[in-house]
């Protein structure tokens, strides 16, 4: 089977392989808690899910392929996607997660909704400093891409985030 390299980066590259998403890290271990990350937040529909492939290697992670778009290549913001972005990142948090490194190349559009995607830096955590920092990149994104002001979006995802986060 073919493999399609995905994206590449300091540590390592991304292929996919039919219906395999592959990361590779050769030269560092994945991040601490990535895989663990895949394995609770998966069934959730908030990143990728492990692929029964998945060997456990620290130097490599088999997912799940899930077939978007990123927010990078997407280039924009509309209303809708600002609220969803929110709700999502709420959820990740909720389940006791943070991402820690939201930016436009790690938020995946799909026709499900919206995935993050890139662990690596991921951990489970409900610090206040990690989950607001997730918070301050969600809104530079809006800034950024919004289509609308970045300001108006930054609001809609924001009262998206508090409906999941205060849900009991």
């Amino acid at each position: 089977m073919d493999r399609v390299l995905l994206g590449a980066g300091g540590t390592g590259r991304v292929f996919q392989e039919g219906d395999r998403v592959i990361k590779e890290t050769p030269h560092v271990p994945l991040g601490r808690y990535e895989r663990q990350a895949l394995v609770e937040l998966g069934p959730l529909g908030l990143a990728p899910a492990l692929h029964p492939t998945d060997t456990g290697s620290d130097r490599e992670l088999v997912m799940e392929y899930v077939a978007g778009q990123t927010l990078e290549k997407l280039g924009t913001v509309q209303p809708r996607l600002a609220a969803d972005l929110g709700a999502a990142l709420a959820q990740i948090h909720k389940a006791g997660w943070t991402h820690g490194d939201v930016n436009a190349g790690n938020v995946l559009i799909t026709s499900g909704g919206v995935i993050f995607i890139d662990w690596g830096t991921g951990q489970p955590s409900v610090d206040s400093p990690l989950v607001q920092q997730d918070l301050q990149r969600l809104v530079e994104l809006l800034v950024l891409y919004g289509t609308n002001s970045g300001e108006d979006l930054a609001r809609l995802a924001y009262r998206a985030y508090a409906e999941i986060r205060d849900q009991i």
